[in-house]
């Protein structure tokens, strides 16, 4: 009747990191929303009319970087 005992499941959340380098472990900072995949996280990114498309300055694979931070995508 009743599923109390049932665990939620823990859904995933990505986040946009700001980064010094191009290494999540020189992070420094993170965009304030939360995307529910990590294709949204990514279109965020290099999307040149709601993202930082046009002030991309180098790419490595999913990561970015801009003037002052490479963007990596993080899961929370």
């Amino acid at each position: 009747m009743f599923n109390f005992l049932k665990k939620k499941q823990k859904l995933k959340k990505y986040v946009i990191a700001f980064c010094d380098t191009n290494d999540i472990s020189t992070k420094f900072g993170e965009w304030y929303e939360n995307f529910d995949t990590y294709e949204e996280a990514k279109c965020r990114i290099f999307s040149k009319l709601c993202g930082w498309g046009k002030v991309i300055l180098d790419t490595d694979g999913d990561k970015a970087k801009i003037d002052s931070a490479w963007l990596i995508i993080e899961e929370k």
